[in-house]
């Protein structure tokens, strides 16, 4: 529910603070006061869009904030998913500056325009004459009757396998894309694949061709320098071998008397091994590394391939365009089994359809017994608002081939409003008629939609007298669901509120503003009976304030 609306520099509204109670609010006032303003302020908190027009004076920046109390799953939700602080008071806030640059807050934190709005759908309904007219949209009209027959988990199910149909729908349109895309590119894929195939790249190999072919390049110095190695170590008379081997031969004698001398020379024993090691390998590469031009000039062969191909395929080694190779492959592959994929995407999305077909015609018999229970209930409704002799039928189409987001039903509100002949509501329902239908609907939907408040805003325009006694009754029981605003002109709807608040025009510096009071006992009588007869009313006018407030 709204706990507080603050206004301050929004067209006439210099401030104000808007504090409704739970049940039913009224607000009233003369023409012009203010109400309207009122109810813009709040649409422009809840998202709608504004100018600098609304600005009063041009130089201060306009503030509007509301601040919501017990709001629905819906709304926590919302704030989770966008990842939004979660708080047991929910602070709603727009400002405009005088440039006209405008920006809105949820808790204090920055948001996007239409995240506002989206968020304040869940807050708030505003019921006007023009939004009357939504009832003439057919999805309205199913989302009526679905609340109503309480078929929205019927919906949701649908819902699911509906999305579900359109995923695979859009699989089976790029699979059909791809085919046709695939057929102009097949040779060209199946030639890069042919070039790679034959050229069989491997992981690293660019960095091993290149040191190949700089060991060809060096064989004679890599041969030369490991024979002269070869010798120095282990071959001629005065090699490091003979060498070490004079000095094993000295230490020997001594080695057991001296265990330190001992372990010297088991270590140049090792030593020993180790060069005759080293010098047998280098003995092995000077003997391989001998010039081969026919090896190195294949080696070159295939590094400038290598280099061609990847600068054909922008790729930067060996290894990129081995996956190249294995991403052309399953292409080719895709294409020469792409009529086996068609076909079973095909059949995914037939059976899709199929399901959505059943749960449709599931949710179309439920529509089906809600249109007949509606029409005779909405009929009562009309009756007491004045309208008895109005007559209101569902009429239901079902298509399987024409299935959309709310399953294969097609709805037409038929109605008359004098005992005449049965017309589709949109020929022949006048402004007010509509209005008092979509109050009606509001009704009987009150213990079934979960709208923490709802505003109406003059909705009970060309009414009087015992209507008017029962549009305010009506607002009253509606009030037990939902926090009811009801923006009026009718003192038998404001004598109704639980709580009764009077907008008006007085001046400051000058200017004309527009202020906002909250009613006290006495205040009220004044108000109703200034409502019943002007700005000075007699005694009578006073009782039948009283009367209408239950205190006589």
């Amino acid at each position: 529910m709204l706990k507080s609306l603050t206004v301050n520099n929004y067209a006439l509204i210099k401030e104000i603070r808007f504090l409704p109670e739970t049940g039913l609010n009224v607000v009233t006032g003369e023409t012009g006061a203010g109400k309207s303003i009122l109810l813009g302020a709040l649409g422009f908190v809840l998202g709608n869009r504004a100018d600098t027009t609304v600005l009063l004076p041009k130089s201060e920046k306009c503030i509007v904030e509301a601040i919501f109390l017990n709001f629905p799953q819906k709304v926590v939700d919302f704030l989770q998913n966008h990842e939004l602080e979660i708080e047991p008071e929910l602070i709603l806030r727009r400002e405009i500056s005088a440039a006209g640059k405008s920006r809105a807050f949820i808790n204090d934190t920055p948001v996007a325009q239409n995240q506002l709005k989206e968020l304040g759908e869940f807050l708030v309904e505003i019921h006007t004459q023009n939004t009357g007219l939504l009832i003439r949209d057919n999805n309205e009209q199913l989302s009526l009757l679905d609340t109503y027959g309480g078929n929205i988990d019927l919906l949701q199910e649908y819902s699911k396998l509906w999305n579900h149909y359109i995923k695979e729908r859009q699989k089976l349109t790029e699979l059909q894309e791809l085919a046709t895309k695939a057929t102009g590119e097949y040779d060209y894929l199946k030639f890069q694949f042919e070039e790679l195939e034959t050229f069989k790249p491997t992981d690293g190999e660019e960095t091993y061709l290149e040191q190949r072919a700089n060991m060809l390049n060096h064989a004679s110095d890599i041969a030369e320098a490991g024979n002269t190695a070869w010798n120095m170590l282990s071959e001629n008379e005065n090699s490091i071998y003979s060498q070490l081997s004079a000095v094993r031969s000295v230490i020997k004698g001594v080695a057991n008397i001296s265990p330190e001398l001992d372990a010297l020379y088991a270590r140049i024993d090792s030593i020993m091994l180790d060069i005759r090691d080293v010098s047998q390998e280098i003995g092995k590469i000077s003997e391989t590394s001998q010039p081969d031009n026919a090896e190195l000039e294949r080696i070159n062969e295939r590094l400038a391939l290598l280099q061609m191909l990847l600068k054909k395929h922008r790729r930067t080694g060996a290894a990129e365009l081995k996956q190249l190779l294995e991403e052309l492959n399953e292409k080719i592959y895709a294409f020469d089994h792409s009529e086996e994929a068609m076909q079973k995407q095909v059949n995914l999305v037939a059976e899709a359809h199929k399901n959505c077909i059943l749960v449709a015609q599931k949710l179309h018999a439920a529509r089906e017994h809600a249109a007949k229970k509606l029409g005779p209930e909405a009929q009562l409704h009309l009756a007491k608002l004045g309208m008895p002799k109005a007559g209101l039928q569902v009429e239901l189409g079902f298509d399987e081939n024409k299935l959309g987001a709310k399953g294969g039903s097609a709805v037409v509100l038929l109605f008359n409003a004098n005992d005449s002949r049965l017309l589709p509501l949109d020929k022949v329902a006048s402004g007010g008629e509509v209005s008092r239908l979509n109050f009606v609907f509001k009704a009987l939907l009150a213990d079934k939609k979960e709208m923490p408040t709802i505003i109406f805003d003059e909705a009970d325009t060309g009414v009087s007298g015992e209507v008017a006694d029962r549009f305010g009754e009506m607002m009253k029981e509606l009030s037990a669901y939902h926090q009811i605003i009801a923006i009026t002109h009718l003192p038998q709807v404001a004598a109704k509120g639980n709580a009764h608040f009077l907008i008006y025009k007085g001046e400051e510096d000058g200017k004309m503003v527009s202020a906002l009071k909250h009613l006290n006992p006495e205040n009220r009588i004044d108000a109703l009976a200034n409502m019943l007869s002007g700005k000075t009313p007699g005694t009578a006018a006073v009782a039948n304030a009283r009367e209408l407030l239950g205190l006589n």
